[in-house]
């Protein structure tokens, strides 16, 4: 097998991991009982913060509140909310 075949398959194979984390990720439940832990989705950010989207993306610009993308959604650390909360 040649180099080129080798990082062609082997980039298919890696690809092929990251299409079956993102599905298992799409699946994590979004409420209130999450077990995300430190982690709030966007949903649960915006209620609680009563702010909507364009609000919660300005917060992540002005690095107020420390987020994280995973699998195409976004999830909030709940410190930096409670800081935040703590602020106002």
């Amino acid at each position: 097998m040649d180099l080129f075949t080798f990082i062609k398959t082997e980039f298919a194979r890696q690809n092929s991991k990251i299409e079956q984390l993102e599905n298992l990720v799409r699946q994590i439940p979004t409420t209130h009982n999450s077990t995300l832990g430190e982690w709030l989705s966007e949903e649960q950010t915006k209620e609680l913060l009563q702010r909507g989207t364009t609000s919660l993306w300005e917060l992540r610009k002005r690095k107020i509140l420390k987020f994280k993308k995973l699998g195409g959604r976004t999830y909030y650390n709940h410190q930096s909310i409670i800081d935040f909360l703590d602020k106002k």
